[in-house]
């Protein structure tokens, strides 16, 4: 009688290469979704860092002028647009002249299109500040 072999057969090759194929698929999404996931955490931390450093220019002026600004910053190689808004700040229980002085500050910075990616920074200031 004929000695057999150990071996693999043809079948149990193809099985494995395809165990193999699918776990690798696997990985390799699971790796383009943490580097999107790292993309979009860097942007809105670029985001938020242009929204501080606008928020500290405003802050910076003395008085604040009541309006609106905005503008664009390139950053990171990405386009980030930002709007600076100061307005008077108003609470519905609240008598308009008790915060005759304090201004509510808003900086808005956001990027890609549509803009539904966007980082906000409010803070209340009174209107002159000692310098």
């Amino acid at each position: 009688m004929p000695r057999r072999t150990a071996a693999f057969t043809m079948i149990e090759l193809l099985a494995a290469l395809a165990l193999v194929a699918i776990a690798l698929t696997a990985l390799l999404r699971l790796q383009l979704q943490t580097l999107r996931l790292t993309d979009r955490h860097d942007l809105a931390t670029q985001a938020a860092l242009l929204a501080q450093e606008k928020l500290d220019e405003t802050i910076a002026t003395n008085p604040l002028p009541v309006g609106r600004s905005e503008g664009a910053a390139q950053r990171a190689g990405r386009l980030f647009s930002w709007q600076t808004e100061i307005a008077p700040y108003r609470l519905p229980q609240v008598r308009p002249q008790d915060l005759a002085d304090l201004l509510l500050v808003r900086v808005t910075v956001w990027w890609d299109r549509p803009a539904d990616r966007r980082v906000s920074l409010t803070m209340c200031l009174t209107k002159e500040r000692p310098s």
